[in-house]
């Protein structure tokens, strides 16, 4: 299908060559990714006017980092266990209740800033399940990838059937940041915070986000 998006304003103002406020696609994609720009614009209305900005591309590239971190630890998680075990019935029933309302969105003249709200809703049911550290089958995990396969990636076009790999923080690399990792849960162990909150601090600054979970933390490379 083709779909005709609205006017580009830039502040508000219609982007255009004689006001000198246009941005070509060469020009974004020197500084946002060209999944980035997809998710921005799939966050509007294609009857609404589109407002660009560089912040609202950062935004609109952060909101797809979250969503691409829980799609990567679920199919980290589904790489190690049976995709034909017996899914749990709840949670599979709860991820056709999110695409029901994901496809009903579409379906209601290609709304897909709603069809984004219901696969946001979607990944934070999904993450509750996660943090929980309760033991999720082979198949529930590969019925939840389906899920994000179908909607996000052949529907919308922004979760890749092979995600890329994670990028390297600051020169720092995976054995290095993990030693950091080991050394603030021996300082929690000991109760020493300070210690522990200097380096989640500074492997923030190094662009390394930290996440607590039951089974442990994990990391991932912030943009």
């Amino acid at each position: 299908y083709w779909v005709l998006n609205n006017m580009v304003t830039v502040d508000g103002t219609k982007m255009g060559k004689s006001l000198g406020n246009f941005v070509t696609i060469k020009d974004a994609l020197t500084r946002h990714s060209a999944m980035t720009i997809r998710f921005f614009v799939l966050s509007s209305h294609y009857r609404s006017n589109t407002d660009f900005s560089d912040d609202a591309l950062e935004a609109a590239g952060r909101g797809l980092e979250r969503l691409m971190s829980t799609v990567g630890e679920v199919r980290e998680r589904l790489a190690g266990e049976d995709p034909d075990e017996e899914p749990d019935a709840e949670i599979v029933q709860m991820v056709e209740e999110h695409k029901e309302r994901f496809l009903a969105a579409m379906d209601d003249d290609i709304n897909t800033p709603q069809a984004l709200a219901a696969l946001f809703d979607l990944s934070r049911a999904v993450n509750g399940l996660l943090n929980t550290g309760q033991f999720l089958t082979g198949g529930t995990l590969a019925s939840i990838d389906a899920a994000y396969r179908t909607l996000g990636g052949e529907i919308l076009g922004v979760i890749p059937d092979e995600l890329p790999q994670q990028e390297q923080a600051s020169g720092l690399d995976d054995e290095l940041i993990q030693i950091l990792i080991d050394l603030r849960a021996q300082a929690r162990d000991k109760k020493d915070w300070a210690t522990a909150d200097t380096i989640r601090d500074r492997l923030a600054e190094a662009g390394v986000v930290l996440e607590d979970r039951p089974e442990g933390t994990t990391w991932r490379v912030e943009r």
